[in-house]
């Protein structure tokens, strides 16, 4: 599908601010970590982010009906799962046992294979630039990243009764697999995304991803999960309504006007938007690093838009 320029930036626009709410709301994830677990977190976020979906389809906008082919819920099925099912889990775990640090720098580089994705199985054109803007974009968010984790200076959790060798092991290959799992998920969300309406398409996502997500928090909960205090899951439900509920919604749409390769390297920048909320709520300092990887992103994001 051609897309027009005006259509191709209100793309854009809804992936910036996409990315804007994904970071708010792992600001908020991230400061009631201690009182609820991954698996948690994930289900709550998808679970609040159903009604939400639900209310706009049917309620407010689509009365009349799906715009979705039978065809194309596989694809839309497979993006929700192994993105948000599988690789969010992959990288939470990963952050838990090697810390932000390593694991999100590994992660990151989920737009290069997302990227290289594009070119092998949707025939798009290799752009030196686009490509350079990606190594840019990753670049300066793990700067701030690992510039942040290093203010928290913050210990890996749940290594009790591992070697240090394997735990790092683990972790690494957990981000490798999110990274993967991101990648492969953006490209299916795309084919999956041909000849549909993308609000239609994404309450399918979110309807398939909480039924995947329950029995996995049912089995946490019975090998010994403590359930989330009242105090966490509030925050998380607020967060998730915003990040997920809303953020879901400008992903969706941002793939089905960009694409995957562009859409993958705008949502990466959600630790860029969150930046703010750090420093006020949880006492970062701006430092020369941090102002580095911020201007390496938006060169990044730049160049990835300009695609020439």
């Amino acid at each position: 599908m051609v897309v027009p320029p005006e259509l191709f930036l209100t793309g854009v626009f809804m992936g910036l601010f996409g990315a804007a709410l994904f970071g708010f709301s792992n600001v908020v994830y991230k400061s009631q970590s201690n009182e609820i677990q991954p698996i948690a977190i994930n289900t709550y976020k998808m679970w609040i982010a159903l009604p939400v979906m639900a209310g706009i389809v049917l309620l407010l906008l689509y009365p009349t009906g799906f715009n979705v082919p039978l065809s194309a819920v596989p694809f839309l099925a497979a993006s929700i799962i192994i993105g948000a099912g599988v690789g969010d889990l992959l990288y939470l775990t990963s952050q838990s046992r090697i810390g932000v640090s390593r694991a999100f720098p590994i992660a990151m580089t989920f737009p290069i294979i997302t990227y290289f994705f594009s070119i092998l199985f949707l025939g798009e054109a290799l752009l030196l630039t686009r490509f350079a803007g990606v190594i840019l974009a990753i670049v300066g968010i793990s700067i701030i990243t690992r510039e942040q984790a290093r203010q928290h200076k913050k210990v890996p959790e749940h290594t009790e009764g591992l070697s240090q060798r394997r735990v790092h092991l683990i972790g690494v290959l957990f981000a490798i697999l999110a990274a993967l799992s991101w990648a492969s998920a953006t490209v299916i969300l795309q084919v999956g995304l041909v000849g549909t309406d993308p609000i239609d398409s994404n309450l399918i996502r979110i309807l398939i991803g909480s039924l995947f997500l329950l029995p996995l928090f049912l089995i946490a909960r019975r090998q010994g999960m403590p359930m989330p205090t009242k105090r966490a899951t509030k925050y998380v439900v607020i967060a998730g309504f915003f990040g997920m509920g809303i953020g879901s919604i400008l992903y969706v749409n941002a793939v089905f006007f960009t694409g995957a390769a562009v859409t993958s390297v705008i949502a990466s920048t959600a630790p860029l938007f969150a930046l703010p909320l750090t420093i006020v709520f949880l006492k970062e300092r701006v430092t020369l690093l941090i102002l580095l990887g911020t201007i390496l992103t938006i060169s990044g994001v730049w160049l990835v838009v300009l695609g020439f």
